[in-house]
């Protein structure tokens, strides 16, 4: 066969039924899956894949491919057959039938980085939608800057998702379409598995609303397809209009599917995370009229079967060599100008490093005076945005809060008719802001900071957790970061959020302590490119470092998590004991530190900034002992949960209850994270040690 029209179309159901039946195989094997949306959505997956979706499976990487998300992410066994009909080398059969196995890239939901082919890690539900937003977003933005005028156009791809019910309820999924509705993300299809079951059992029991009725008021250009099932012709048709409709208005396809078709419980909630049984698999297999020879033998197709899959792939190999020598014409074009946007094609196509862009900022672009590392960080933000073309911004109605909109940001956002502009306003959808973000760096070209309050990274934990189990570089600016931001009270007052984010694996919370650390953190988020990272800023003002400390010791210093910052009294001496801050509390610690030497309390002393506990952990045990030496106390002070110390500190000051709402000096002072209370805890530690020998750093 030499072109996909020759496929004829009465065979459609003989493809279906194969990818059907190797998608339960896998199940099967594994004893443990969801082979009900598998056989629900495999019409339309076939007729995506093998007659819509632009893809090169020799090269799964092709910056111009189109995306796919499976949202509803329990059903991944219908994307990795999908996967290995369409010729992906790494899905062997081999690996199908080690689905969930220890070591396979077969997992039981799909992961980013593990399996070739799948763009995002999904099984939370809705996450997947909020990634292909992001996914649309970064596609319109970068082809609306890099695309030249009278040459072919070297981005122009969709994204395309499948998601269920659970999707849909999910408030991650609303919100997330919301905003794809009011940008008019015309190149993004979602397809909806309308099979009405839940887990529960039917979705009378909680989900009734008109889905079409409603994203149809959102701005999407809606479908329906009443017989997903085995109305091949509509499905084809409706994912080909989609597709080429170029209208502002992303597209919704309701499609009407059985769940478990073709088994003998077909139809209900029992088909949904229950393999099938070897009986029950055979049964399905002669209902789908798979040939006797295969009823009995798991991961066998008969070749004629990868036949469109195939045909698919060539064509899309063509299209990725086609699309090479377009991007070699722009690498001439852009070479040969110096026309705004050649930075931001350096970075996406040329490999240009990140920090090639940003090393020459330094801080004589700060102030001298006391300000608030919010503040800083906008400082900083409006030369990065000058600096890094690949930067793209947002906040969640917070903007001025956050101090996440500065530069060319504040005349032209991304909007619908503007889709150049590097701010997006995310409205009050923190959940979606972390997700659409995630999906932004997962497409690849930009890279998204997201702005909200710390005590509300709790809405969006589930996207951030995402971020660092999917390694997508993601920044999160969490302003009003302690109850340093009074008034407003316990329920915008971060104090427990820290343990949180701290205990997260592939996370670095990065928390300075003035402008120079803000600028430093900044760089360190920018530059670490598998890690997301969480900086943690101020609303209130914060001394400057001392004058004293040179910008290199506080370069140096961050970058590795934690350093000594000054030591006071006799600098012969070893110090009587170490003073362990982040943040704003730093400063108090410098002035407890001379505090305890104007009264004699003690001899010597160091004060310590440890802006990012993950950092310091990976350094050497040298470094460390340099920095906390072995036997003396160490008291650390943080307006947060004292839970994170044990592992650093003899004693702490936290707070180990919520906030108050009363002005930040009141607040400070009924928790006792002051001076005075620094400097009567430190003598008390001291006398512990004096008296009762080196006590364990888990005093407290």
């Amino acid at each position: 066969m030499s072109a996909l029209s020759e496929i004829p179309r009465e065979d459609f159901a003989f493809y279906i039924n194969h990818l059907r039946a190797l998608s339960v195989d896998c199940v099967q094997a594994a004893n443990s899956g969801h082979p009900g949306m598998p056989l629900g959505m495999a019409p339309c997956a076939y007729m995506l894949f093998a007659h819509t979706l632009k893809f090169d499976a020799s090269s799964p990487d092709w910056f111009d491919r189109d995306r796919f998300v499976l949202s509803n992410g329990h059903g991944c066994t219908l994307l990795y057959s999908l996967l290995h009909m369409c010729g992906f080398d790494q899905l062997s059969l081999s690996q199908l039938s080690k689905f969930r196995k220890l070591g396979s890239c077969t997992p039981g939901h799909p992961e980013r980085g593990v399996t070739a082919g799948v763009e995002v890690t999904t099984g939370p539900l809705g996450q997947g939608l909020a990634n292909a937003v992001g996914m649309a977003i970064a596609e319109t933005h970068l082809a609306s800057r890099l695309n030249i005028k009278g040459e072919d156009e070297l981005i122009d791809h969709h994204t395309f998702v499948f998601c269920g019910d659970g999707c849909l309820m999910e408030g991650i999924g609303q919100e997330a379409l919301s905003l794809a509705g009011h940008l008019g993300l015309d190149k993004l299809v979602v397809i909806y598995d309308d099979n009405q079951i839940s887990i529960d059992g039917s979705t009378s029991l909680s989900f009734t609303e008109d889905s079409q009725s409603k994203y149809a008021s959102m701005g999407f250009d809606v479908y329906a397809i009443e017989n997903g099932d085995s109305d091949y012709s509509k499905i084809q048709e409706v994912l080909l209009r989609a597709k080429h409709a170029r209208n502002k208005r992303p597209k919704f396809i309701a499609l009407r599917t059985t769940i478990g078709f073709g088994s003998e419980v077909a139809g209900s909630a029992k088909v949904h995370g229950a393999p099938l049984g070897p009986e029950g698999v055979r049964l399905l297999k002669k209902n789908l009229n798979i040939k006797e020879e295969y009823l009995d033998k798991p991961f066998s197709v008969p070749q004629e079967a990868y036949a469109p899959y195939h045909l698919a792939a060539m064509k899309g190999k063509a299209e990725n060599a086609r699309w090479q020598e377009v991007l070699e014409r722009y690498k001439t074009l852009y070479r040969n100008s110096q026309c705004h946007e050649r930075k931001l094609f350096e970075y996406v196509f040329m490999n240009a490093n990140t920090m090639s862009f940003i090393d020459a900022i330094d801080s004589s672009i700060l102030p001298k005076e006391p300000i608030a590392s919010r503040k800083a960080s906008e400082i900083v933000l409006g030369k990065l945005i000058e600096m890094s073309p690949f930067l793209i911004g947002g906040s969640a109605d917070l903007s001025g809060s956050n101090l996440t909109i500065v530069g060319e940001m504040k005349k032209c956002s991304f909007q619908k008719d503007s889709p150049q502009g590097r701010y997006i306003h995310y409205g009050v959808r923190e959940h979606a802001m972390a997700g659409i973000a995630n999906g932004i760096v997962a497409h690849g070209g930009l890279i998204p900071y997201c702005g909200t309050f710390l005590n509300f990274i709790g809405y969006c934990l589930g996207a951030v957790r995402l971020s660092a189990l999917s390694h997508l570089g993601v920044v999160y600016v969490a302003t009003h970061d302690s109850i340093g931001l009074g008034e407003d009270g316990p329920t915008h007052q971060p104090t427990e959020i820290s343990a949180v984010l701290r205990a997260m694996p592939n996370l670095l919370l990065l928390r300075p302590a003035d402008s120079r650390e803000t600028l430093e953190c900044w760089k360190i988020a920018l530059q670490e490119r598998s890690t997301p990272s969480v900086l943690c800023l101020s609303r209130h003002a914060l001394p400057s470092l001392p004058s004293c400390i040179e910008d290199r010791v506080i370069i140096e210093g961050v970058s590795k998590g934690g350093y000594t910052l000054c030591t006071k009294g006799k600098l012969s001496m070893k110090p009587s004991i170490v003073l362990l801050s982040t943040g704003s509390e730093v400063h108090l610690c410098l002035q407890a530190a001379d505090e305890l030497i104007r009264n004699n309390y003690l001899e010597s002393l160091s004060v310590v900034s440890m802006p990012c506990l993950e950092k310091f952990r990976l350094q050497s045990s040298d470094y460390q002992i340099t920095v906390l030496p072995d036997g003396i106390p160490v008291l650390a002070v943080e307006a947060w949960t004292s839970q994170c110390w044990a592992e650093f500190a003899h004693a702490v000051i936290g707070i180990d209850k919520f906030g108050c709402s009363a002005p930040q000096t009141d607040c400070y002072k009924l928790f006792g994270v002051t001076v005075d209370n620094i400097v009567k805890k430190s003598v008390e530690l001291l006398k512990k040690f004096q008296y009762e020998r080196a006590p364990s750093k888990k005093l407290l």
